[in-house]
């Protein structure tokens, strides 16, 4: 096998796989922190991902690395991995959510014990920004890009309303200024969410393009 069918296949694998997951070429390239015409350079067989992009392509993917670089000759049956990566991508945010909330209730259970002064419940309070800092993180990596920018927004309020109800005692009313603040931050990541989001139509008509044209290239091949 030369180096020009090794090109083919894995360039056929990645669009395949990426489709898949119903990315677009901009949502995979910040997956990987790459440019959007470094992927369609890989999808068009113009150049060749190194070895360690090609593992973080088969872990986004939920593939081995050796599916990442195998002629499936345009088929690839995978009906338990897909399950099993759609569990992986609901369970394991859900496992670590509970997590934080856990630590939050030793934590309060412990207070309680020892007759802690204060305001003991606020360790709920501040378990939930620490919740959606946690799902954003697995949201950037396997998530759309509309969610992340929802669980962003949450971030804001929920630290705003963390501030507001821990500090309510010293500042009085002076607090629901936290609450104007949050009104920027949040038109901020609005835009921001804008800025970053994929132009679908432009892109998919590009794919269907290089699809195609990748298509032609393997029968003749």
């Amino acid at each position: 096998m030369d180096e020009n069918s090794v090109k083919d296949i894995i360039a056929f694998n990645i669009a395949f796989f990426r489709k898949e997951q119903q990315w677009s070429q901009a949502d995979l390239a910040e997956k990987l922190n790459y440019t959007d015409k470094a992927i369609s350079k890989w999808e068009r067989s113009e150049a060749l991902p190194d070895i360690l992009t090609l593992k973080k392509l088969a872990a986004l993917f939920d593939i081995s690395l050796n599916d990442m670089v195998k002629d499936h000759g345009g088929k690839f049956s995978r009906k338990s991995t897909k399950i099993l990566g759609i569990q992986k991508k609901v369970l394991i945010p859900i496992l670590s959510s509970l997590i934080v909330w856990l630590v939050a209730t030793v934590i309060f259970v412990f207070l309680q014990l020892f007759r802690v002064e204060g305001d003991t419940w606020l360790a709920f309070i501040v378990a939930i920004p620490v919740t959606f800092i946690v799902l954003v993180v697995f949201s950037t990596l396997w998530w759309k890009h509309g969610i992340t920018v929802a669980i962003v927004s949450a971030i804001i309020w929920s630290l705003a309303l963390m501030l507001f109800l821990s500090l309510w005692h010293y500042l009085n009313t002076l607090g629901l200024w936290l609450f104007v603040i949050g009104v920027p931050l949040q038109i901020m990541e609005i835009l921001w969410g804008i800025l970053k989001r994929p132009k679908k139509k432009e892109e998919e008509k590009a794919e269907v393009t290089e699809s195609e044209d990748l298509s032609e290239k393997r029968e003749n091949s």
